[in-house]
């Protein structure tokens, strides 16, 4: 009676350790925003465009992950973006709670 208790516990908990595993899809969605930079320094300052999901200043955040193009699609410095650019900021969809929210840019096109 004890081995058909353990073996009926066995067949129930094995599939329960299976189910909680990943599949291995590696889902990459990029989402972006609209705006225009008011202040450039360590992270860019933008005021986002009207008729979006978001409204106000954000905080961009730019590392070493994080590309520059211009209206063309043509690679661009950091250096060559101005207070008063109109940009695109594609990014992971993570944004911070706090005032400004803030992105963190893994691409941005000036426009």
């Amino acid at each position: 009676m004890k081995r058909l208790c353990l073996l009926f516990l066995i067949l129930l908990l094995v599939p329960m350790l299976f189910a909680c595993t990943s599949k291995g899809e590696n889902v990459n969605i990029e989402y972006e925003i609209t705006g225009t930079i008011t202040e450039i320094g360590e992270s860019i300052e933008m005021e986002v465009d009207p008729n979006q999901n978001a409204a106000g200043t954000y905080l961009v955040i730019t590392g070493m992950e994080t590309s520059y193009y211009n209206e063309d699609g043509n690679s661009i410095k950091r250096a060559d973006l101005n207070v008063g650019d109109h940009i695109k900021v594609i990014f992971n969809g993570q944004v911070t709670r706090s005032l400004p929210p803030q992105i963190f840019a893994l691409k941005i096109q000036k426009q």
